[in-house]
């Protein structure tokens, strides 16, 4: 009897705490307080900022310029002389029977209009394309930054820095190439309309 009793106690407990509970809406609390996720944001940007600025820095001392501008003369004096070549002679086959061997055309002039205007067109092409092969290769070049400026930064940091000091090396060694090629093509044609009329 006195388990009954004790049982029939606990459901009218159990009954009379159900019906008392206040009503309570479920809701997503954030694990963190609004304060708190502000400062957190604030940090990761102050973070962020910190490593662009670090990265951009080490990239503009680690890239050598003039490295770079003498690859982009060379690579567009090879690449462009060997496609100006390829597409005079592409140019000079126009008219084969007119066309000298071993693509003489693109040394001696030839009368023939369309194999002029061939061999002119010809060799523009292939040259504008050697000198695009030197912006492409000094833009796809990879570039890492030196393990040893990672020592005690976060995984946060090290994104952010990697990803500046990419971005940045990239943008400096395409620019110093773009001048080298720009200069290998400029410097001829400035000769050529200067000294003419010489």
């Amino acid at each position: 009897m006195r388990l009954h009793f004790l049982r029939q106690t606990f459901v009218a407990l159990i009954v009379l705490l159900t019906i008392n509970l206040p009503p309570v809406t479920v809701a997503q609390q954030s694990s963190v307080h609004p304060e708190a996720q502000a400062a957190i944001t604030e940090d990761t940007e102050s973070m962020r900022f910190a490593a662009k600025t670090a990265a951009e820095g080490d990239a503009t001392r680690d890239v050598n310029q003039l490295l770079w501008f003498g690859a982009g003369i060379g690579i567009a004096v090879v690449c462009g002389g060997v496609g100006a070549l390829g597409g005079c002679v592409e140019g000079s086959s126009l008219n084969p029977e007119m066309a000298a061997p071993f693509g003489g055309a693109c040394i001696v002039p030839s009368p023939n209009r369309e194999q002029v205007v061939g061999t002119g067109v010809g060799t523009l092409i292939g040259a504008s394309i050697g000198g695009l092969v030197s912006l492409i290769g000094s833009y796809s070049y990879p570039s890492k930054p030196p393990t040893q400026r990672f020592i005690g930064k976060s995984p946060a940091y090290i994104e952010f820095y990697t990803k500046a000091y990419t971005r940045k090396t990239r943008w400096i060694r395409t620019r110093s190439a773009a001048a080298g090629v720009a200069a290998c093509f400029g410097i001829p044609r400035l000769g050529y309309l200067v000294f003419q009329d010489l």
